[in-house]
């Protein structure tokens, strides 16, 4: 007697299943961010973002972010994050996830948050200055104007002669202006 037939999907259930391991992968090398999102199947972020190490966890964020799902990105940066805070990417994710936060999600107090987690992290010196002023940006958008204050002294106090010293003291008077009677 023969051994059965395999079985063989439709065409419909191989669609919708998510592609093999690592499919997503080389079509996000290739630029293809759109089917990379859809090679992994519904909630193939999630699932993945369990199991990856911190480069897939990037490239998994990406796939999510660039594809217009930035609030599927939220979780690999938090993984990094959260789980492998000791690797050297993590304050870079941190900071990635700060604007994120604030520029896609909207969401200004876990932004500040994300940026302060990153200078607690040792983000490269290259990006501080614009990590601080990120940071008081996060703080005015969150309506926390004394921490807009306090980081704007941080940030005036490491970047004296700043690019972004007279954009955040006019933000600051503005703001207070604004609020004051």
């Amino acid at each position: 007697m023969a051994p059965p037939a395999p079985e063989v999907p439709t065409a419909r259930e191989a669609h919708s299943r998510p592609a093999g391991e690592g499919a997503w992968r080389e079509l996000a090398r290739g630029g293809r961010l759109q089917e990379a999102y859809a090679s992994l199947g519904p909630k193939g972020i999630g699932r993945e973002a369990r199991r990856l190490g911190v480069a897939d966890l990037f490239a998994l964020a990406d796939v999510a972010r660039l594809s217009g799902h930035p609030v599927e990105a939220e979780g690999p940066l938090q993984r990094i994050v959260t789980d492998h805070a000791e690797d050297p990417q993590a304050p870079l994710a941190a900071f990635a996830l700060g604007r994120l936060e604030l520029d896609s999600l909207g969401k200004p107090e876990r932004a500040a948050a994300s940026f302060a987690r990153a200078l607690e992290l040792g983000v490269p010196r290259s990006l501080r200055e614009d990590l601080r002023a990120r940071l008081v940006e996060a703080y005015l958008r969150a309506g926390n104007r004394a921490a807009a204050r306090s980081a704007a002294r941080d940030y005036n106090r490491e970047f004296p002669d700043g690019r972004y010293a007279r954009s955040i003291e006019s933000r600051l008077s503005g703001e207070s202006r604004l609020s004051d009677p």
